[in-house]
């Protein structure tokens, strides 16, 4: 898994917010992408919960070598709206 932020600049001098990004990477470059985020709506957590359950299963299921395509989660998909 590698684990990467997207920084989003605040309106405030000094201030960002970070937006992280999970990848997976799957073992056939030609099998199907597939990307989940969660939390558009900033308050909406049972995305968010699964997403950490779901994250914890695709890092052991990559390190088998059992993740066909490439994988990417945004758990938080709005963090300006979390703050």
């Amino acid at each position: 898994m590698d684990v990467s932020e997207i920084i989003i600049p605040g309106d405030t001098p000094g201030t960002e917010w970070r937006l992280p990004v999970l990848r997976f990477a799957g073992r056939d470059p030609k099998a199907p992408k597939t990307y989940i985020q969660a939390a558009l709506h900033a308050g909406e957590l049972p995305g968010t919960a699964l997403l950490h359950f779901l994250s914890e299963r695709l890092r052991r299921a990559e390190s088998e070598g059992a993740v066909a395509g490439d994988i990417t989660i945004v758990p938080q998909a709005n963090p300006i709206g979390a703050a």
